[in-house]
């Protein structure tokens, strides 16, 4: 079985600044490729066809969460591409790293690969950080995106919050349910008084 860490890349003495993206992501000496807010694959460089043995059709939308044949944990056991590191990462905002598997090329060969999986989100987080913000209004799920990582940003800048959800507090990750929510549909009374709350919880 063929070996390949992906650890440590960071550390070679490369210079890639000023590369346009397309040709960045083919510079890199590691496998990269990324998937939209659907798990649909929507591009990848030339070390990650090699690394799955083939180089899927972008047209077709039957490659979710990622291009390869086959995948195992170190155990043996199938991964399920529905619970893989992309599907989690989109499913919860939050960063995989490190995570190891096996993967089978469609010619039978196997290959150990270490990989990250890092959420790539869209000018949200950065007017988080820095805009002047007096209180936010989040809804948890914008068009399949978990607002959670624009949350983390405001909390640290101790900005008041309230989660808006059809599912009310059951609908929010059990770390932010200290939180003030409001159930879609809601009404204004209901939405002033979360907002009260949540600019008591700042003081």
């Amino acid at each position: 079985m063929d070996s390949v860490g992906l650890k440590g890349i960071a550390a070679r003495q490369l210079d890639f600044r000023g590369l346009p993206w397309e040709t960045l992501i083919h510079t890199l000496p590691i496998g990269i490729y990324t998937c939209d807010s659907a798990g649909r694959l929507v591009r990848y460089n030339s070390q990650a066809a090699e690394l799955w043995g083939r180089a899927p059709d972008l047209d077709r939308t039957d490659y979710r969460f990622c291009g390869r044949y086959k995948a195992y944990r170190l155990t043996g056991e199938p991964i399920d591409f529905a619970q893989g590191p992309i599907a989690q990462v989109l499913k919860t905002g939050k960063p995989m790293r490190a995570k190891e598997a096996i993967l089978e090329r469609p010619d039978g060969s196997r290959i150990f690969i270490q990989a990250d999986t890092e959420p790539l989100f869209d000018e949200a987080v950065g007017k988080a950080a820095t805009c002047e913000v007096d209180l936010a209004l989040l809804d948890i799920n914008l068009g399949g995106k978990k607002i959670y990582p624009v949350a983390e940003v405001l909390a640290r800048r101790k900005v008041p919050m309230v989660f808006s959800t059809g599912y009310g507090a059951a609908g929010i990750e059990p770390h932010w349910q200290r939180y003030p929510v409001v159930q879609k549909p809601f009404m204004a009374r209901e939405l002033e008084r979360a907002l009260a709350q949540a600019r008591e919880m700042t003081l």
